[in-house]
């Protein structure tokens, strides 16, 4: 067949595939024949080809195994270390001492393991014992002042003894209400309710027993013991947000708010002496100072962080 640019084999198939109307629909005998090369391979040639499919199907394979063996390992590691650290964190968290600390002007009132109850005063300190063996007593150590209502246990050996160590002495009590104040160097024990026994550290009688209304103040640096018989409300009015004084100077009752709040306080001499009954209301630094400037009709005022007494111009 001539061919010629209007009749070209090319352009006839694109013409035949893409029917137009102003073109001539070609027949299928004006195509030109296709034919198709024949190719043969040896039986050797077959067979190298069929051997490299065959190991590179096995290679794709083994390395899926590998890999799904591999991740199942580390799943499996996975997991184990994840119970590992949650059942070492649980018994962190079970064992490890409890530690309670307060700041200026702050109060927690928390519940021991046992069941006892403690009021921790502002800028105190209170570390539980972690030992739970029944031949151990329940026993804290307390910086600063707490109030305790402890829990009287059913006698299981050391464990119906509950002890407060202080710097300057040990409380024992069996099931009691008592409030402890270790501040600076001395330490002072009201008992509201129930027995305790006090072992003093280095004094010359080591072991007082006391009964409701007793005070005790120790100091071990000096080894002066002094006790007396007061109203124990008085001295656990702080848990209430109140404090009561009776018959205490200005200069002690700045103490207090030194203690209590972190604040340094200068009293004018001239007022230092001045006694005060009564009760204040302390929910607030800024509650008290107003308290105490009608109570006592002075003069408070904040100057560089330090509070200033002074008498009422």
């Amino acid at each position: 067949m001539k061919q010629s640019d209007s009749r070209n084999p090319r352009r006839l198939f694109w013409d035949w595939l893409r029917p137009s109307a102003d073109a001539n629909q070609p027949n299928e005998g004006d195509l030109p024949p296709v034919a198709f090369r024949p190719h043969t391979y040896s039986d050797d040639v077959r067979q190298a080809h069929l051997r490299d499919l065959e190991n590179r199907l096995g290679r794709h394979d083994t390395h899926r195994t590998r890999t799904r063996r591999l991740r199942t390992w580390t799943l499996a590691a996975a997991a184990s270390l994840l119970l590992l650290l949650s059942t070492a964190g649980y018994w962190w968290a079970y064992l490890r001492p409890l530690h309670y600390t307060t700041g200026n002007g702050e109060t927690l009132a928390l519940q021991l393991p046992d069941g006892t109850r403690v009021t921790l005063n502002a800028n105190s300190t209170l570390r539980v014992s972690d030992d739970e063996t029944p031949d151990q007593p329940r026993e804290v150590w307390l910086t600063g002042e707490a109030f305790f209502a402890v829990t009287k246990q059913p006698r299981q050996g050391e464990k119906s003894r509950f002890i407060v160590h202080t710097q300057d002495l040990d409380v024992e009590v069996l099931g009691t209400e008592f409030n402890v104040r270790q501040r600076g160097e001395k330490t002072q024990v009201v008992l509201e309710e129930g027995k305790i026994k006090l072992q003093l550290h280095d004094a010359p009688v080591d072991t007082l027993m006391l009964a409701p209304g007793d005070l005790v103040d120790y100091s071990g640096g000096a080894k002066d013991v002094r006790r007396e018989r007061v109203m124990p409300e008085q001295y656990r009015a702080w848990t209430e947000g109140q404090l009561i004084f009776t018959n205490q100077t200005l200069q002690e009752v700045a103490e207090r708010i030194r203690e209590t709040y972190g604040l340094p306080v200068d009293v004018d001499p001239s007022i230092a002496d001045l006694r005060l009954t009564g009760t204040v209301p302390a929910h607030t630094l800024e509650e008290l100072i107003n308290a105490l400037e009608t109570v006592a009709e002075v003069d408070i005022v904040r100057r560089q962080g330090t509070l200033q007494v002074q008498p009422i111009p």
